[in-house]
């Protein structure tokens, strides 16, 4: 569970970071919003896993959508961070 922990905060820093950075130098808002065009991104491969298990209808552990729950857990937390930078670096200059 620390681990985790520390995973998660270890990522949020990493996008936190890179969407600050973004949000004071880059110009084009098209630049600024890499980051989240990645996580909309990794929550359509979250979605395309999940629906892997939901329609094949094997029985048994359903991988795929546990490995989608993890995704979109650490992707979540990635999302808030960039809400976060945006609400603290985003502001547009007079």
């Amino acid at each position: 569970m620390t681990e985790t922990i520390i995973m998660c905060v270890v990522l949020s820093i990493i996008v936190f970071c890179s969407q600050a950075i973004l949000c004071l130098k880059a110009k084009q808002k098209t630049v600024k919003l890499i980051p989240g065009y990645i996580i909309v991104a990794v929550y359509a491969i979250c979605i395309i896993l999940y629906c892997i298990d939901l329609f094949n209808g094997s029985g048994g552990v359903a991988i795929w959508q546990i490995f989608a729950f993890i995704i979109s857990i650490a992707n979540t937390v990635a999302f808030v961070s960039d809400i976060l930078a945006w609400i603290a670096f985003g502001k547009p200059k007079n």
